[in-house]
């Protein structure tokens, strides 16, 4: 079949136990949105995403938490923190703990003020500081640690982190990214696999265009 059928949710699962793709077809609506996390929101065997959705926008709070256990090969839905609809928001880990990040100015980096909150027990959120960063037009990219914010300066690439307890900023040192006349940096989560991920007989499913043309 070719994709007449998009928009269509569906998730391409790949087992390193069983040298095997999986095909799954989440009950999902193609209008919800799963936002990209800060950094891994890997917590106990589950994957987690911020997620919203165009039918509940009017809401005062609109965000919720999707999530995927590999142990049972399930998506799931979990509460989210009370942000309203009209800010940004994402996922990340602070401490080794999900958190999230919310800010009503993104449009104003100058000024940009971002709510740090924690995830505390099964279904509760509590608001845990505000960070208000002293650096020019800047991305948030991450968080180091606890209290430690990485931006993207946006007008010289330059990749700095915010110090919250200490309220200093640091340079990172990456300052070739200057030379880029367009794109972006961005920080990322590395975790070293001496598992191969490509068959030694590959199939049809090993080839990423198998996903959009079929169903």
């Amino acid at each position: 079949m070719t994709n007449d059928l998009y928009p269509k949710i569906f998730a391409a699962l790949y087992s390193s136990k069983n040298d095997s793709w999986k095909y799954l077809e989440p009950n999902y609506s193609y209008e919800c949105q799963l936002s990209v996390s800060q950094n891994s929101t890997y917590i106990n065997g589950k994957y987690h995403w911020m997620s919203s959705s165009k039918e509940i926008c009017k809401k005062d709070s609109v965000y919720f938490i999707r999530t995927f256990d590999f142990a049972t090969e399930l998506f799931g839905e979990m509460a989210g923190p009370p942000i309203p609809g009209d800010h940004w928001a994402t996922l990340m880990l602070r401490g080794g703990s999900l958190a999230a990040m919310s800010s009503g100015n993104m449009a104003q980096p100058q000024t940009s003020c971002y709510d740090i909150w924690a995830r505390i027990g099964e279904n509760k959120w509590i608001k845990v500081y505000t960070v208000n960063p002293p650096i020019p037009s800047h991305w948030p990219n991450g968080i180091w640690e606890y209290d430690k914010f990485i931006y993207e300066l946006t007008e010289t690439n330059r990749m700095v982190f915010y110090d919250q307890a200490a309220k200093q900023v640091t340079n990172l040192g990456f300052d070739h990214f200057q030379r880029l006349e367009s794109g972006f940096c961005w920080t990322t989560d590395y975790k070293e696999s001496l598992i191969p991920i490509k068959r030694e007989n590959p199939t049809e499913q090993d080839n990423v265009e198998h996903y959009f043309t079929k169903f």
